[in-house]
């Protein structure tokens, strides 16, 4: 059923036709909906990056508030000449200065309730934690390493997963290289957690922001702490990708916080982004539908008329394999489907004619084959005429012409016998043996035919007198002329996908001039019309580049070069040897 369909001509028109018309618009709107979502896409990444730097905006002005109250602590004098004091102080003078710092900081501090501490940590064993403590520096810290390293410029970092973030910085006194301790200002998190909130572009996403260790400052619930240790980070300041999280497919953007090493991070599903691409897809999808109702309407009207003819010809196919040859299409059209019609009723028409004409001429043919058997008895007549010629010459003792006629009574015997194209190579050889000892006879062994070709040859198929007709184009036009004996020798070998035979004679040769055109076809030469004969049929049988190649000096002798193609069948030789 479906080949059935799939076959017929009306339906793959129709097929064509529907590709044509819901393909083109399928794929634009495909294009169109990948090049609506990238677009999306990026204005979203534009968004989110507007958000993300009003956020960075926002939390440096708030870092830079901090970082001035650090800058006013670390440069104050009593505070310098504090820290400047040699380690040998007593605790009750640590006391009191624990309390003149909290003196010259409250001011500051009285307004900042969202600073959770101040810490000064002075190399000469002084520790302030809001208050006297004797808790003493561990210069060997990370957090201290690192400020120090900064030399005086701010370092912030998170601690306890990010629920603080901390201030940090080398205090540094007035002489050269001189460092006195450092400045730790302590904030909560979540105190400005509330506020960039606010800076979220989309209600369902999520803003972080993320110390180098991943742990979450700001945002910091289970699943924001999971999200934030999934999520790979490069080292751009502003980059987009998506990634995926508890099986949902997010947007995120990363911004590098300028006075940190923190990011800031937006997370939003993409569905989100991309949802009003959904009514999109519904628009675009009852278009296609209504396209390709329209489409298959006017596609089925349009094949049906189209194909109608081609049914009326089919039909009339089938009348022809009946054998019904009077059968006419009867369609007046102008375009390519008349012109077929008018070419089949014309072929109807001449097929009859021929049918009746083949009809005359096998009652013609029967006639002539009749006549034919009665010729081949003519044939059988010669033979008999042959035989009793070679026994008159037994009974009388004359050697010559029995030799001879016994020859020629197996040359014309296996002249006749056979009607194949192509005959073996030991065949061919075998009407030379003949032929031989009749020239031989005929010379009184003047002149000598000799066959040296190998074995592995003899079962290898050639064209019917091939060979022959060339050694008897030696004897008539090289030897006969000759004075003293005549040779011809005949040799032959294979070469890859070919094999040849040599034909050479020790005759009187033949002029250069005359040598140049007796292979050419526009020049007839009857003397030497058996080599032009020969190469003709070896071309028309193989090809241009097979056939015969010439090289005579005159006076000394010829040399005939036939080349054929490998043709093998291994065939039942009879070898059938002349009788000497």
């Amino acid at each position: 059923m479906l080949n059935t369909f799939l076959f017929s001509f009306r339906n793959k028109i129709l097929l064509i036709i529907l590709f044509i018309g819901v393909v083109p618009i399928s794929v634009t709107g495909i294009l169109s909906n990948m090049k609506f979502n990238s677009l999306l896409e990026n204005q979203a990444h534009e968004i989110t990056l507007k958000a993300l730097q009003q956020s960075e905006g926002y939390l440096s002005m708030y870092l830079s508030e901090i970082e001035q109250l650090g800058i006013f602590a670390t440069t104050n004098d009593q505070i310098l000449h504090i820290l400047q004091k040699q380690n040998d102080a007593s605790s009750y003078e640590k006391v009191t200065d624990a309390s003149l710092v909290t003196n010259v900081m409250k001011p500051y501090l009285r307004t900042r309730s969202d600073i959770e501490r101040l810490d000064i940590l002075g190399f000469n064993g002084f520790s302030y934690t809001g208050g006297y403590s004797n808790k003493s520096l561990d210069a060997n810290e990370p957090w201290a390493k690192e400020a120090a390293e900064r030399g005086g410029m701010p370092y912030w970092y998170a601690i306890e997963d990010g629920e603080f973030m901390v201030y940090s910085r080398l205090i540094t006194g007035n002489k050269a290289n001189e460092t006195l301790g450092f400045i730790r200002i302590v904030i909560p998190s979540y105190r400005l957690e509330s506020v960039l909130n606010r800076f979220q572009p989309m209600d369902t996403g999520v803003l972080l922001l993320i110390d180098r260790n991943q742990n979450p400052i700001i945002g910091r619930s289970q699943d924001v702490k999971e999200l934030a240790q999934t999520l790979a980070f490069g080292n751009s300041a502003a980059s987009n990708r998506y990634a995926t999280f508890n099986g949902s497919k997010l947007f995120v953007t990363q911004y590098v916080l300028d006075k940190t090493d923190w990011l800031f991070v937006s997370a939003v599903p993409r569905e989100d982004i991309l949802q009003g691409t959904a009514q999109i897809r519904g628009y675009f999808f009852n278009t296609v539908l209504i396209i390709l109702l329209i489409t298959i309407t006017i596609a089925i009207w349009t094949t049906q008329r189209f194909t109608r003819p081609f049914k009326q010809f089919i039909r009339m196919m089938r009348d022809v394999e009946r054998n019904n040859f009077k059968s006419r299409m009867d369609i007046t059209a102008k375009d390519e489907i008349g012109q077929l019609a008018i070419s089949y009723n014309r072929m109807a028409q001449r097929v009859d004619s021929l049918i009746n004409e083949v009809y005359e001429q096998q009652i013609l043919k029967n006639e002539a084959e009749w006549n034919a058997l009665q010729a081949q008895i003519n044939p059988h007549f010669l033979y008999n005429t042959l035989d009793s010629i070679n026994w008159i010459a037994r009974s009388h003792r004359i050697t010559d012409i029995v030799k001879m006629v016994t020859a020629l009574s197996k040359l014309f015997k296996l002249s006749l016998a056979k009607k194949d194209k192509l005959i073996a190579v030991e065949e061919e050889l075998q009407y030379i043996r003949y032929y031989a000892q009749i020239q031989e006879t005929r010379f009184s062994d003047r002149i000598s035919i000799h066959i040296d070709v190998p074995e592995l040859l003899m079962a290898y198929k050639i064209p019917r007198f091939i060979l022959q007709p060339l050694v008897e184009n030696s004897i008539v036009h090289g030897l006969e002329r000759k004075e003293g004996p005549g040779r011809v020798d005949i040799k032959g070998a294979e070469y890859g996908d070919k094999i040849f035979f040599i034909i050479q004679d020790n005759g009187v040769g033949i002029p250069a001039a005359k040598l140049q055109t007796l292979l050419e076809r526009n020049v007839r030469n009857d003397k030497h019309l058996g080599l032009s004969n020969v190469d003709e049929r070896i071309k028309l049988l193989y090809g241009e580049e097979w056939g015969l190649k010439l090289d005579s000096i005159e006076g000394e002798g010829t040399i005939v070069e036939v080349w054929l193609r490998k043709d093998i069948w291994q065939a039942d030789l009879q070898r059938e040897e002349p009788e000497a």
